[in-house]
C-alpha cells in the first residue's frame, strides 16, 4: 500500500526503539518509579510514574495516549477516539517501523478534531513533551518545539491513509449510560448512593481501551 520510504518512518520522539519481547505483565511491574517521603504528614507517599522511554508496547502506549488526553481535559469520548484510532493505525503496521509515541500524539489530536472538542495542538505537545520526559517546563518555542509540531502535522496525515479516513466511530459510552440509568431505576436509592457502580463502570470502560481488541 506504501512505499518502502513511507513504511521506515524515522523515529521522532523516542532516542531509540524499546524492546517490545518482554510480557505486558512484566512491563507493568518494572514501569512505575518515584517513591518520594511526605515528611509534613511523616507518611511514606508512593508516587508512581510510568516511565514510557522503557517500553512501546501498544499497552504502555495506549495508557500513556489516556494520561495524556486526561492532562488535557478531553472528553471522554476523545479519549476513547484517540485510543481507538492509535490501535487501528498498529493492526495495519509494526511497532519497529513507526515511534508509536508520534503516532499517540496524532492520535489525540485528530481524535480533537472529530470529536469537536478543542485541543489546541500547542497544548498538545507540550502535554505529550512533558508526560514522555516527566517535566513540568513549557516547551520553549525553539527547532524542537517546531519539529515535534510538524512530525505531529504528517503523522496526522499519514495516519489518516493508515486508518483509510474512516474515523467516526461508535464507542459503547452511550449505551452504558442508558444501562446505568436502568439499574439506578431499579435499585434503592440509598443503595445507589452507596456503592459507586457508575463511577466504576466508567472506569472498567475507559480502561478497556488499553487493548486493541476494542477496535474489533
Amino acid at each position: 500500500m506504501f512505499s518502502q520510504s513511507e513504511k521506515e518512518a524515522p523515529v521522532m520522539f523516542g532516542k531509540e526503539m524499546r524492546n517490545t519481547d518482554r510480557a505486558a505483565s512484566e512491563e507493568l511491574k518494572t514501569r512505575f518509579l518515584d517513591t518520594s517521603f511526605d515528611s509534613s504528614k511523616d507518611t511514606k507517599v508512593i508516587r508512581l510514574q510510568v516511565d514510557y522511554m522503557k517500553s512501546n508496547s501498544q499497552y504502555v502506549v495506549a495508557h500513556f495516549v489516556l494520561e495524556c488526553c486526561k492532562k488535557l481535559e478531553a472528553k471522554c469520548i476523545t479519549t476513547a477516539t484517540a485510543c481507538s484510532l492509535f490501535h487501528k493505525f498498529f493492526i495495519r503496521a509494526d511497532t519497529n517501523h513507526y515511534d508509536p509515541y508520534l503516532i499517540g500524539a496524532a492520535s489525540i489530536y485528530l481524535a480533537g478534531k472529530i470529536e469537536d472538542d478543542q485541543l489546541r495542538l500547542r497544548d498538545v505537545i507540550n502535554t505529550v513533551h512533558a508526560t514522555l520526559h516527566r517535566t513540568l517546563d513549557t516547551l520553549a518555542l525553539g527547532d524542537e518545539y517546531w519539529n515535534m509540531r510538524d512530525a505531529i502535522v504528517q503523522a496526522e496525515l499519514f495516519l489518516l491513509r493508515m486508518v483509510e479516513f474512516k474515523v467516526h466511530m461508535t464507542h459503547p459510552h452511550k449505551y452504558l449510560l442508558h444501562y446505568l440509568t436502568s439499574v439506578r431505576d431499579w435499585m434503592d436509592e440509598s443503595e445507589w448512593l452507596t456503592y459507586p457502580i457508575p463511577k466504576t463502570a466508567w472506569s472498567i470502560l475507559q480502561d478497556l481501551y488499553h487493548d486493541s481488541y476494542v477496535t474489533s
